[in-house]
């Protein structure tokens, strides 16, 4: 599922606006913060790079006589990425703008984009989960197979995806005019 135990990860805890203690935890991604007094804190940790916090964040604790103790888990995943590749045959198509968009995202901050280069387009460090892509400004030599522009891709935990486009060239048609005249010569 991606969760790891992770080693030297600070912990946060506050009482209000006051910092009470700030420890790392040790190698089964565990800390204890002790001799607390009884009372509500508040407790954080930072964003991690490489991953992402899929648990509440902050979490309240409430240390009373009856509940002397409290337990709070983050659960971190391991972000993942996404190549995208537009190509015509066997060739990769440059220049293509591609436009990456997290599906539960509750506004645009997670959009990306990216051009072409050979073909192909990577988008690291993604949050693991369900994204649809979209290609725009295609070169005019070329059409979209099937007139798909926008497709659904999956980040996999800790993995690479792959969304692929399909381009065809463009076939260009023509009309040829002969004018003769009366005697069938060419004008």
């Amino acid at each position: 599922d991606g969760e790891v135990a992770m080693e030297g990860v600070t912990v946060q805890v506050t009482d209000g606006p006051t910092s009470v203690d700030d420890k790392s935890t040790e190698n089964e991604g565990t800390v204890e913060h002790n001799s607390l007094e009884f009372g509500t804190y508040t407790v954080t940790i930072p964003a991690q790079a490489g991953y992402t916090i899929t648990s509440e964040n902050p979490q309240s604790a409430e240390l009373t006589a009856q509940q002397p103790d409290a337990t709070k888990e983050f659960v971190l995943v391991k972000n993942g990425s996404l190549d995208v590749t537009v190509s015509c045959g066997e060739n990769g198509v440059d220049g293509v703008r591609v436009t990456i968009n997290k599906k539960d995202a509750v506004d645009d901050s997670t959009a990306k984009t990216g051009t072409t280069t050979n073909g192909t387009v990577s988008f690291d460090d993604l949050e693991p989960g369900e994204y649809t892509v979209t290609i725009s400004n295609v070169p005019g030599n070329y059409t979209v197979v099937g007139n798909t522009t926008s497709k659904d891709a999956t980040v996999p935990v800790g993995k690479k995806g792959t969304s692929e486009f399909e381009l065809e060239e463009k076939v260009t048609n023509s009309i040829t005019v002969v004018v003769k005249d009366e005697e069938n010569n060419p004008v």
